[in-house]
C-alpha cells in the first residue's frame, strides 16, 4: 500500500510532517477491508505500508521522497 502526502515548495514543513495518526488509522483500515475482501484462497498475504512526499511548485517536482515499509 502507498500513501502519496504532497506540498507547495512555499511550505515550511515537509508533508511526511503532516501525516497524522487519524489518517494513518485509516490507511491500516482500508488495507484490512481490502485484504479481506480480496479472494486469496485461505493463503497469508505479507504486505507492507510504504510513503511517498513530493514538493511540488505550480511548474515542477522540487523534492521526491519514497519511504519504505514504514510504521503505522
Amino acid at each position: 500500500f502507498v500513501e502519496v502526502k504532497t506540498r507547495r515548495c512555499n511550505s515550511f514543513y515537509r508533508p511526511l510532517a503532516n501525516w497524522s495518526m487519524r489518517q494513518r488509522r485509516n490507511l491500516k483500515l482500508g488495507a484490512r477491508y481490502y485484504l479481506r475482501a480480496a479472494d486469496l484462497s485461505g493463503r497469508p498475504i505479507v504486505c507492507r505500508f510504504d510513503m511517498v512526499e513530493l514538493v511540488l511548485s505550480p511548474w515542477c517536482i522540487h523534492f521526491v521522497k519514497h519511504h519504505i515499509n514504514v510504521r503505522i
